[in-house]
């Protein structure tokens, strides 16, 4: 003979509410590391980039976007088509993400052309070396954001 159960729980809307908002909330902190990593990336790659007019140090831009945040670093980059369609690259990212770059139309020359330069410690490659010699912080740095945002 079969024998039939019926169960029900009071307050599973709420449990499953607190849920979504702690997750909400983890999101929100992982896009503040994910913005802390960018910034470092950024930062790491113009002190590589060479220097001749300045002008292509002073193209650099990071974008960012996670959860409700959006944004950029203010730089005197932050306004061109360039970021513009950066910005518009993050819309379709799965989670939090961000973009870094130069706006100077020869940066990729420079960057992809093995040269010695004269400023000490400017390099070719100057954007990916500053992600791989920062690997570990960068995900260091978004470890800690979760973390903060999970022991809340």
């Amino acid at each position: 003979m079969a024998m039939k159960l019926n169960i029900q729980f009071k307050g599973l809307d709420q449990v499953i509410a607190n849920l979504n908002k702690k997750v909400n909330e983890i999101e929100n902190y992982t896009t503040q590391g994910v913005v802390a990593a960018a910034l470092l990336v950024k930062g790491e790659a113009m002190r590589k980039t060479p220097v001749d007019t300045g002008n292509l140090v002073n193209s650099a831009y990071a974008v960012w976007e996670g959860g409700k945040q959006r944004g950029d670093d203010g730089g005197p980059a932050a306004d061109g088509a360039i970021v513009g369609s950066a910005k518009s690259a993050l819309s379709s990212a799965k989670g939090p993400a961000a973009i870094i770059g130069f706006t100077a139309a020869y940066a990729v020359y420079v960057h992809e052309i093995d040269k010695n330069y004269r400023k000490p410690g400017s390099s070719w490659k100057f954007l990916e070396l500053a992600l791989m010699e920062n690997e570990q912080k960068i995900l260091d740095l978004i470890k800690q954001s979760v973390k903060k945002g999970a022991q809340k």
